[in-house]
């Protein structure tokens, strides 16, 4: 009787570590592969063109992204956001950065959180529309950006990043009619938001 309640104990610790370890192995944040995300964006627009002063716009948005870890210091990533953005003279307009880079993050397996660094290849584009008048500039650049993740569970983070970038303006367009422009202009993001890893 005395060996079948050891066995039986025996048998008890162990299923319970089992499970213990399961649990622990699952509250890791995923290490390598796919995942996908979305957030809040606000966002300021600041163009350096003679004549414009220093005035900064600032709107906002929302953000998709998706992208692809390596291990678990290391992934790339596209991103697309748009915000509405609501300058103190003229009209809203509408502003868009597409981004394709890779980013780095800090932290053990089994951390919660994550410190994240990320640099990027962008597009932007901004629109204004206006009773029949539409324009666009667009131009290219890079970002760098900072952030955190927070792991709730292997699979699900919530994360908050600011990504800062300088673009070249080359073109304007109004109507049918594009031309060529040089000019330089600055972007700031700041994101809150969710992702999935698989």
């Amino acid at each position: 009787m005395s060996k079948s309640i050891i066995l039986l104990a025996l048998s008890f610790f162990i299923s319970c570590n089992l499970v213990h370890s399961q649990d622990i192995e699952e509250a890791h944040p995923a290490d390598k592969g796919f995942y996908i995300g979305a957030s809040l964006v606000g966002t300021s627009f600041q163009l350096d063109a003679p004549g414009l002063g220093d005035e900064t716009d600032t709107g906002g948005g929302l953000g998709l992204e998706g992208g692809y870890n390596f291990n678990r210091n290391f992934g790339l990533f596209l991103s697309l956001d748009g915000s509405n953005m609501s300058p103190d003279n003229g009209e809203d307009y509408n502003l868009v950065h597409f981004d394709l880079g890779a980013e780095g993050r800090l932290g053990s397996s089994g951390s919660s959180f994550r410190p994240f660094a990320r640099a990027s290849l962008l597009g932007m584009a901004a629109t204004i529309e206006d009773d029949g008048f539409e324009a666009e500039i667009s131009g290219t650049g890079f970002g760098l950006g900072i952030g955190v993740y927070y792991f709730i569970n292997s699979q699900l983070a919530f994360d908050l990043g600011y990504t800062h970038s300088w673009i070249t303006i080359d073109e304007l367009s109004i109507g049918s009619v594009s031309v060529e422009v040089d000019e330089n202009a600055t972007t700031g993001r700041l994101g809150l938001g969710f992702s999935y890893h698989f």
